[in-house]
């Protein structure tokens, strides 16, 4: 019998009702219904959090070009400058504001370029990246870390349907029973006018997922072409 994997994916993040901001700090509001919930997704800077404490850490900005927000279906968070940036990713109850907990979800970070970009997740279940991918990958435990080296693509037109070219440049980071994880986005000198783009989206993770539906799970895997 062919097993699958019970992903849960907030595809809602196209239909979010709002897109608010408080100070710097995005929220993404009506994310998606989830066991009759509807869920906010929160995203604040924590570079100076207690966690971080003699981290040499940026606090963030708000960007002046006002491109931080809802993007053809995907959040995005720009940058005006350099920095070595820490973000908390949280769902919360739309209602209660109380958190929320999914079961197992795949978290994309899109359009990872340019001159050394680099994005870090630590404690995650798994990583999906494609097989011939561009992006150089360090692991120190408990932390992935995938850099740009010099690539650059456009924004996709659509998040789910990605170029060969932007697969490379993509990765996946997969999250299980939490609804809370931090992210670190560090641009170097030469990287000004920055953004990261990200969804729940299996844009990788079903490649992955039908190259290995005969497998147990796997902490780490690479998607081929789809």
């Amino acid at each position: 019998m062919r097993k699958t994997t019970n992903w849960y994916s907030p595809q809602g993040w196209q239909k979010a009702a709002c897109f608010c901001k408080s100070g710097p700090n995005p929220k993404f509001e009506a994310v998606q219904p989830h066991n009759g919930q509807s869920l906010d997704l929160s995203v604040t800077d924590v570079a100076r959090d207690l966690k971080y404490m003699g981290r040499d850490l940026t606090s963030y900005e708000a960007d002046r070009r006002d491109y931080t927000g809802l993007i053809r279906g995907a959040g995005r968070i720009a940058f005006d400058k350099p920095g070595n940036y820490m973000f908390r990713f949280r769902f919360t109850n739309s209602e209660t504001g109380n958190s929320v907990k999914l079961p197992l979800f795949p978290f994309a970070l899109y359009d990872v370029d340019g001159k050394g970009e680099r994005v870090t997740a630590c404690n995650v279940a798994g990583v999906i990246t494609h097989n011939e991918t561009t992006l150089e990958e360090r692991y120190s435990a408990p932390c992935y870390h995938h850099i740009a080296m010099y690539k650059e693509v456009k924004i996709p037109v659509n998040f789910e349907s990605l170029t060969v070219n932007q697969k490379k440049q993509t990765v996946t980071y997969v999250y299980r029973n939490t609804g809370e994880w931090d992210l670190q986005v560090k641009l170097n000198d030469r990287e000004e006018e920055r953004y990261i783009l990200f969804k729940s989206s299996k844009v990788l993770a079903c490649d992955y997922e039908d190259k290995t539906s005969d497998e147990p799970w796997k902490d780490k895997g690479k998607a081929s072409d789809a």
